[in-house]
Order: structure tokens, then sequence, then C-alpha cells
């Protein structure tokens, strides 16, 4: 056999292993190599193959952006401080004596108020916060009802660690007896009578509690709910809107804290329409170290000096921020809500921004640096509340009422929009630039192939 009819054979031989080893049979011999070759038509099926490669990669790659997105903007990061952080600015806190940080109760006639029967009985307070720890003095015989396993199986969101110093001291500014610790007196309840719905997010990893925060103000709802406390930050906005949309469509009153951090603006959260915004004030009506000025500002509370519960529940200190200011208004509103039960959420909020240390039949005139000003519990108790609209008046103009100082909407248009505010688009801008790469990718291959056709006849 000579050197050319055995390369010849070889070759034959390779290509009908190649053919078995495909699941096909094999064509041994120039003719099936030549059979083949003649066949234009066989290559159709490898070009559908093409286009079908592409346009599920096009499609794969769609849907994981689109879980990813979701991911990131939906379901509450629980685990990443970025997302959700507490408005108390821990670092900074102090060691007090026994009878310091009180004046948030002393200065403001709280005592007087609980003497006269008005304590928050019948009125329900959702905190989202941190775990919290029930086996502090102070909260004591308190109506805390847990409801973090509730939407989080497996959960509880109770424990005596030092991540639950956070939602223990919310809990207990509005909720708390003050009975101490030791020889040292506690912290004492702004509506010591009120009931506590507590879920846990702060501070918990995804694989503890990862529900995002709609379901958690869902789940309060159905547990009636009357305030929602969230003195917290947040920085998912689909979820954040969702969350606050179902709150306050169910009427409830939501006071959220402003951020830690000087600004001109509100975080996502506190600038929201229709919630309460809280800014944090000292004795002397001075904020702490940060100032949050904007047009989304709604009221200044005590929040500087405040006396709470050390990191170890071992003691007391003094601390700081627009969490415990925020608390303190939820536990006035809880004392509004008891003292007038026919009083809607939108009512009470039509009344507090007329109490802020005097009665106006109008709305008080607002600033950027203090919103309506520091909410004065005796003025706010003293005004019936179901004489105003049941209307939520900041959602008037995109978070307060007109006054004569102009107030700018939130932009509503998506080409006003930041980034941060239109997450959808980058999404849609993303998929609109697959799907053309796709076509345009599909319309070159049908080109190319038409041409092959024409060369072939």
């Amino acid at each position: 056999m000579t050197k050319a009819v055995r390369r010849e054979v070889g070759e034959v031989l390779t290509a009908g292993q190649r053919s078995k080893r495909r699941g096909q049979d094999a064509r041994p011999g120039i003719r099936g190599r030549l059979r083949r070759r003649n066949q234009p038509q066989l290559r159709l099926p490898r070009f559908r193959r093409r286009i079908a490669r592409v346009i599920g990669a096009a499609g794969l790659t769609t849907v994981l952006l689109l879980t990813a997105w979701i991911g990131a903007d939906i379901d509450p990061a629980v685990a990443a401080p970025e997302r959700i952080q507490p408005s108390l600015d821990e670092p900074n806190a102090t060691t007090t004596s026994e009878a310091d940080g009180l004046w948030y109760f002393t200065e403001t006639q709280l005592a007087d108020i609980h003497a006269s029967g008005i304590t928050g009985q019948g009125v329900t307070i959702a905190i989202i916060d941190s775990p919290i720890n029930l086996e502090v003095a102070d909260l004591a015989d308190a109506d805390i009802r847990p409801r973090t396993e509730e939407v989080c199986p497996g959960f509880t969101g109770i424990e005596i660690s030092e991540r639950a110093r956070h939602g223990t001291a919310m809990a207990s500014l509005i909720v708390g007896n003050g009975k101490g610790v030791g020889a040292e007196p506690g912290v004492l309840g702004v509506a010591p009578d009120a009931t506590i719905l507590h879920y846990a997010v702060l501070n918990v990893a995804v694989d503890e509690c990862a529900a995002p925060l709609a379901d958690l103000v869902a789940d309060a709802i159905e547990q009636g709910a009357d305030i929602l406390n969230l003195s917290i930050s947040y920085n998912s906005p689909m979820d954040a809107q969702n969350a606050i949309d179902l709150a306050l469509e169910a009427g409830l009153v939501v006071n959220v804290a402003v951020q830690n951090e000087s600004s001109d603006s509100l975080d996502l959260l506190s600038g929201l329409p229709g919630v309460v915004s809280v800014e944090n004030v000292d004795q002397d009506g001075q904020p702490d170290a940060y100032s949050v000025t904007g047009d989304g500002l709604d009221f200044i509370a005590p929040g500087v000096g405040i006396r709470m519960l050390k990191t170890d529940f071992s003691g007391y200190e003094l601390d700081h921020g627009t969490s415990p200011a925020t608390a303190w208004v939820s536990g006035v509103f809880a004392l509004a809500q008891s003292a007038w039960p026919d009083a809607t959420g939108n009512q009470l909020i039509q009344a507090a921004i007329r109490s802020t240390r005097t009665f106006d039949v109008d709305a008080l005139p607002r600033t950027d640096s203090e919103g309506f000003g520091f909410l004065d519990p005796s003025t706010f108790l003293s005004t019936d509340p179901t004489q105003f609209p049941d209307a939520n008046p900041l959602l008037d103009s995109g978070e307060t009422p007109a006054t004569d100082s102009a107030v700018e909407e939130h932009p509503t248009d998506p080409d006003d929009l930041t980034g941060a505010e239109r997450p959808w688009l980058t999404l849609v801008s993303l998929a609109a630039g697959f799907l053309a790469a796709t076509g345009l990718y599909v319309v070159i291959l049908l080109r190319r192939r038409r041409r092959h056709r024409y060369w072939q006849e």
C-alpha cells in the first residue's frame, strides 16, 4: 500500500471515528466526506444553534442582572452596615452619675402627664431595630411582643449579647419602668403602658433574618400597630418605599430618625414623603456635633445627653443621636393616641405640627434647621386632633406642609431623579442594551447566511 493510499485511509478512519464519537453513523470513504461537503443545507442546524446560543446567553445575562438587582435593592441586606444603620452615635457614649440623663422626662412634664392617667395604654408601637434583651430590669413587666420569628422562622431576635443594646435602649425609652441596675436609677419610658411589637433586623446576619422591610411592616399592621418607630437608616429604595406606602395606607404614624451625619438633605428613609422625620437636640435646643437640615425635616426632640444602658447592660451612660430622639417622639405620639383614641394617625400628625411649644390652629411656620420645632407633649395632648382633616399633611409637598417659605417638592419626573432614586431605569437600560446587541448580532448572521445561500445557488 502506497503512502498516499495509507494517508487517505487514515483520514477516512479518523473521520469515521469522529462521527461515531458524535453519535452519528460513520460514513467511511471519500464519497461520504464529499456528500457532507456538497450539502450546504447542513449548515442550517449549526446556524440555528449559533442563534440559540446568542439569545440564550443574552437571556441568561439579563436574568442574572435582574436577580442581582432584586437582591441588592429589595431584600434588606441586614448584615451589611451600609444598608441598615442605627441612628445612634454610640462611640461617643460617656459614663454618667446616677441622676444624669433624664432631662427628656423631667423637663417635658411627662411625670405630670402620667399622673393624669395618660400612659400610652391601648396603643401599639412597632419597633424595627436590633435584637432585644428582655432580661433588663427596665423592661420588666413591659408589654413587649417579639415578632421577628413570625417573619424569620427560627430567629427570635431575643438575646443578651452586645448587639441587643440598641433595640433594648429604644424600647426602654418608650416603655421603661425606671427600675435600674443595682442602686442606679433606670430609664423612664415616655409611654410605659404602650404595647411594643419588636422586630430584629439591625446588626443581624442574613441567614438569621433577611426579610424585606415591607414584610415586617405588613406583619405589624396585621398585629394592630398604631405607630412605627424606625430609629435606623435604610438604603434599599424600592423596599423602603413599599414599606412606607403600606404603613401610611394603613394609617400608621411613621417616625423616622434622620442620619447621624451633617447634611443639608435627609437620607433615603427619613426623606420619604409622609413620614415624621426627627433630628436630635440638647436641653438648650442645640443639635449635637452633627446637624441635618432640609425641607423634609419635621421635628426636633431630646437626643443629646440621654440616659441609656451600657453595651454590656451593667449600668448606664449618656449617649446621643437621632435614635433616642425618634423613640421619644414615638412615645409622645402614643400618649396623644391614648388621650384621643378616636383620632386617626393623620389627625395626630395634624395636631403635632400645631403643637410645638405653642398652639396655633394653623400649621406653625417651619424651618429647615428645626422643622416645626420642638414637639411639646403638654400642648400636643391638650389639642383635640379630631378637629383636623384626616389627611397626612406631610404628603402635601414632598414631605412638609406648605408654609410661607418655599418648599421644593421631591422629584417625581424620571429625568429629575438621581441614580440612587431610579435604579429601575438603570435596569431597563441594561436589559435594552443586551436585547439590542442580540438583535444586531442576529441580523448580521442572517445577512451572512443569505449571502452564503446565494453563492451556493
